[in-house]
């Protein structure tokens, strides 16, 4: 626990308003240890209210990424890429999902798949 709350003691106090925010995404002894220092500095409550609105912003804006449907020009290009090759495919969707499109990165399988079932399908009435 001295580790923790050494390393932590260092933190600025949006840092630690952030940890606070998020803490699921910590183990529960670095919360402790963020809580008790959070309140021993005796953090303005005005600019922990500031610092909140600004984090709930920040999730509302990752929520709308994550949400955001392909564009027409998107579909089209997804649906032309098996023809194209598997490596651009690839490419453009871990894009996507770096940048946080979750919904876009979904889609573009999806209509990459149908392509790739077209194609397949074409093949077959081709060379059968």
């Amino acid at each position: 626990m001295r580790e923790i709350r050494k390393k932590f003691s260092s933190y600025q106090d949006e840092k630690l308003l952030e940890i606070l925010h998020y803490s699921e995404d910590y183990k529960p002894e670095v919360v402790e240890v963020v809580k008790e220092i959070v309140a021993e500095r005796e953090i303005n409550p005005d600019l922990r209210a500031e610092f909140e609105t600004s984090f709930l912003l920040k999730d509302a804006k990752v929520a709308e990424k994550e949400s955001e449907p392909l564009s027409t020009g998107e579909k089209i290009f997804f649906l032309i890429v098996p023809f194209l090759g598997l490596i651009v495919f690839i490419f453009v969707q871990l894009n996507y999902m770096d940048k946080g499109y979750k919904k876009k990165s979904e889609q573009a399988l999806n209509y990459s798949l149908i392509s790739f079932g077209a194609l397949v399908v074409l093949m077959y009435l081709l060379f059968a």
